[in-house]
């Protein structure tokens, strides 16, 4: 009898029940930082919370569809450098020439477009509205001859577009 009291005490002896806790510890750390991670997927670097802050949250990269709002709001634009984007329905606000123009809203509130890979304006007019897919891109990083335009412009993003077609 004494002899299975000293097997169950080793076999739980204070470092055992140690280990277990910690184990336990862990585990419940890990839960609750996944839980705190997955509930912050999906919102937009530079989104606006309940409370107007900007978020520092950065979501799996993914395509991030443009609409007038963001191009209202540069900064929304400006946390997405190097992401994929869609634009849908933008209108043209005024062409360039055959490789660029801008679109976006308003006069005041739009984003040049540098189109790329053969795409090109073609037989599209100002006024009329595009779907536009491409990458946000640092105005450091225009050609000489749209760059120019740009630095007129004052603008310090483009959206460089491998496909541009008329919305429908």
């Amino acid at each position: 009898m004494a002899s299975a009291r000293n097997e169950r005490r080793a076999l739980f002896g204070g470092w055992t029940w140690g280990a277990v806790a910690l184990v336990i510890v862990v585990a419940g750390v890990t839960a609750w930082r996944t839980s705190a991670d997955q509930s912050q997927l999906g919102r937009l670097p530079g989104a606006l919370t309940g409370s107007g802050a900007a978020s520092q949250v950065t979501p799996v990269l993914g395509t991030v569809l443009l609409s007038d709002d963001e191009l209202r709001r540069p900064g929304a634009v400006a946390s997405i450098v190097g992401w994929p984007v869609e634009a849908r329905d933008v209108a043209i606000q005024e062409i360039i020439d055959q490789d660029s123009l801008w679109v976006g809203p308003t006069e005041a509130d739009r984003l040049l477009v540098v189109l790329i890979g053969g795409a090109d304006v073609g037989s599209l007019v100002t006024g009329q509205n595009v779907n536009l897919r491409g990458h946000v891109r640092d105005a450091a990083a225009l050609p000489a001859e749209v760059g120019s335009v740009a630095a007129q412009a004052q603008t310090s993003l483009f959206l460089e577009a491998d496909q541009i077609r008329e919305s429908r």
